[in-house]
């Protein structure tokens, strides 16, 4: 499963508040990704893959 970066409102332009949620929100996907990323390689390694995974 894959998960698509937010979009950015064109809202973002006029209103500090609605850019500084973005921002919060592109935070949060990049989390998640590398999060999953990170999962990903634990699971490859667990079948005789010999990564270096982030914790």
């Amino acid at each position: 499963m894959t998960e698509r970066k937010p979009v950015p409102p064109l809202e973002i332009v006029d209103d500090d508040d609605v850019a500084a949620q973005y921002d919060a929100d592109v935070e949060s996907w990049g989390e998640r990704i590398s999060a999953a990323g990170t999962r990903l390689c634990q699971w490859f390694n667990d079948q005789g893959a010999e990564f270096d995974c982030r914790e």
